[in-house]
């Protein structure tokens, strides 16, 4: 299937989006505020989920999926690094 155009992918991806915006308020709803991000964001988890959150004006608006904590543990992990001995001719 090829789309032409913004409009017509939005409306074709509408029901998964849908799903994505409930499951986002979910974490916000019923998450606990974890930490202050820079900027002055909110970081909201439940079940291991979190999201940021813009939540100064009136309402809340979710600016980004901030993973789950499996990745965040696995990201801070220090890898071991192999490098080559660089050649310069």
């Amino acid at each position: 299937m090829r789309l032409k155009s913004f409009t017509e992918l939005a409306q074709h991806l509408k029901p998964y989006i849908s799903v994505i915006r409930l499951k986002l308020a979910c974490i916000v709803e019923k998450g606990k505020v974890t930490r202050i991000l820079p900027g002055g964001l909110r970081e909201y988890t439940h079940k291991g989920l979190s999201v940021a959150v813009d939540d100064r004006r009136i309402g809340q608006t979710v600016v980004t999926f901030l993973e789950d904590n499996l990745w965040k543990e696995w990201w801070k992990q220090p890898t071991k690094k192999k490098f080559s001995r660089k050649v310069v001719v």
